[in-house]
């Protein structure tokens, strides 16, 4: 029979290895119920229909929707959709942020945009980028998540929005 103990030292590390991991765990339910009851920001683009309406409220409000406006993608690279927002509407095209203080809220309707270009990103680290250009020759960047593919989507979908704003009434 083997008569050796265990140290003190051994207990002590499986006790922190055991609160870290329910540390982590925590954490992870806290993230999986925030993105589930919308007060945190999804991890990918969102198609109308998709958008909690948590999230909805708050971009309403944080861009001052017009009536009978409808958000078709929604995006925050943000922990939560006040921080920042990329998404278009059946009318326009937004993108809004805090990061630099105040809010700033850049948008531009349909019949001011020219055209738009997906800019893939080659890591799923990193965001992939819609630069959306303007018949004044500007350019409005949204940021979107390649997660899903949804990057391709909100691309897709925003060019069918602008070709059915150029149809004739």
């Amino acid at each position: 029979m083997d008569d050796r103990k265990l140290s003190p030292t051994w207990f002590g590390c499986v006790a922190v290895v055991g609160l870290i991991s329910l540390l982590l765990i925590a954490m992870f339910a806290f993230v999986l119920y925030g993105i589930g009851s919308g007060r945190l920001a999804s991890i990918e683009a969102l198609p109308q229909g998709k958008i909690p309406a948590t999230q909805l409220s708050q971009i309403s409000q944080i861009v001052s929707l017009r009536p009978n406006e409808r958000v078709l993608y929604f995006y925050s690279a943000a922990m939560t959709p006040s921080g920042d927002g990329n998404l278009f509407t059946n009318e326009r095209v937004i993108s809004y942020t805090t990061d630099y203080g105040p809010l700033e809220v850049v948008d531009a309707d349909y019949d001011e945009i020219q055209g738009a270009t997906l800019n893939r990103s080659d890591s799923w680290l990193d965001d992939s980028t819609l630069d959306v250009l303007l018949k004044d020759g500007t350019t409005i960047t949204l940021w979107v998540s390649s997660e899903k593919d949804r990057d391709v989507d909100f691309h897709a979908k925003l060019v069918e929005q602008l070709e059915r704003a150029r149809e004739p009434r």
